[in-house]
């Protein structure tokens, strides 16, 4: 049936995965974070288990969407915006996306930025 789809195309451990991407980090990048070995985020991303709620309050402290990662719901925008102010990593990320780049040096200012924020 078409729900079961759309619940597991749009499951906690997917959108916790696309927020993940979303801010240029690895599995191992994630882990260090949450303080648990990579194996583990890859558990919360497909839905074997599922981050604690301090976790994912660090992630948030990342930028992470955490309201979109456990309902499926993005904040509005000037939220988020208001957010990334407070995030170096967010907010460089916001400027390069007014770049004109290739997705490739976008890509490579976006892991530079997470490593810098390190």
């Amino acid at each position: 049936m078409s729900t079961g789809n759309r619940e597991e195309k749009s499951s906690i451990g997917q959108r916790l995965r696309e927020e993940r991407v979303r801010l240029s980090l690895s599995q191992a990048d994630l882990g260090d974070i949450f303080d648990v070995d990579r194996k583990v985020v890859r558990y919360y991303e497909e839905n074997k288990t599922s981050p604690r709620a301090d976790q994912l309050e660090l992630f948030r402290g990342h930028g992470a969407d955490v309201i979109y990662i456990l309902t499926g719901e993005r904040l509005p925008l000037s939220v988020r915006q208001d957010v990334a102010a407070y995030l170096p990593r967010d907010r460089l990320a916001l400027e390069i996306s007014k770049m004109n780049l290739s997705e490739e040096d976008a890509d490579i200012l976006r892991c530079l930025a997470v490593r810098l924020a390190k």
